[in-house]
């Protein structure tokens, strides 16, 4: 069995972070928790009235996500890692992915073209749902020292706080959660230069870290 953790290890791309994502924020997959998960998350974003909103309609259900939308606006194309959609309570979240990369500038051949990956989305969902409340997400790895908005910056070491609050008994939801301890500290897995910032040991102690056992032993002890 390839567990979460070893599938982490193999590439940190944004789309298998995503995919995991998509599983802990959709109550169909995940279960009731998952509404929870998702309205914790975003309770990082900035207007509290709103948010108070925006929890109380997530934890309805009536939500759907959407991996991977196709969006296009002009001539520039691009694809939204998780749209969030409920018809009924009428909202969207748009929700932008960064591990490792950078946000993707375009060249702009009119006045009104997309400037960015985020403008991109930003333009093509506030004119086909002009009608419903937008949010858009930006779940970062690193903080962005330039300016995001409309999106709102929520890092991925709020989303690990988030998930620690919960003890849920799922392997996907147990082993993001370790990924995510082993990333916030610099760990890599399969050699652990950094382990001495969270257990003090002599070099000849450094354990390799191959497993998910292993994590979590380590995540214990901390």
């Amino acid at each position: 069995k390839i567990s979460t953790f070893e599938l982490m290890d193999q590439s940190r791309l944004e789309n298998t972070h995503s995919n995991i994502l998509e599983y802990l924020f959709d109550y169909n997959l995940l279960g009731p928790e998952a509404a929870n998960i998702l309205s914790d998350v975003l309770s990082h974003i900035n207007d509290d009235n709103d948010y108070e909103k925006l929890k109380k309609s997530i934890l309805r259900k009536h939500y759907t996500i959407e991996r991977e939308k196709s969006v296009k606006v002009g001539n520039k194309r691009g694809r939204i890692d998780l749209f969030i959609f409920d018809e009924i309570n009428k909202f969207t979240i748009t929700i932008e992915n960064k591990i490792h990369a950078g946000i993707a500038s375009f060249e702009q051949e009119e006045e009104d073209d997309a400037k960015s990956q985020l403008d991109l989305y930003y333009k093509n969902v506030t004119i086909k749902y002009n009608r419903y409340k937008n949010y858009f997400i930006l779940l970062s790895f690193q903080p962005y020292e330039i300016d995001v908005a409309p999106f709102q910056l929520i890092e991925l070491k709020d989303f690990y706080e988030t998930m620690s609050k919960y003890d849920i008994q799922d392997n996907i939801f147990s082993e993001y959660r370790l990924m995510l301890f082993a990333m916030l500290r610099g760990l890599d897995v399969g050699r652990l230069s950094h382990i001495r910032q969270i257990k003090k040991l002599n070099d000849n102690d450094l354990p390799a870290l191959n497993s998910i056992e292993q994590l979590k032993e380590i995540y214990s002890e901390i």
